[in-house]
């Protein structure tokens, strides 16, 4: 079966420096899908809106 092809796009939350040492983020389904981009072949981390919300939050208040 083919993978379907995402738009992974580098998240804002993602600080400056090297364009290739970030995190990338794409919406999956409703939910959120986010990949080491140095690593996009190993798996990520996908959460619904309301854990991602959660974690945005906690990193804001760091």
């Amino acid at each position: 079966m083919t993978e379907p092809a995402f738009s992974w796009r580098k998240s804002s939350y993602t600080g400056s420096g090297e364009e290739d040492q970030c995190v990338e983020v794409t919406e999956v389904r409703g939910h959120v899908a986010a990949r080491d981009s140095k690593h996009p072949e190993r798996d990520g981390l996908t959460l619904g809106p309301r854990a991602w919300n959660g974690l945005l939050h906690g990193l804001k208040r760091r």
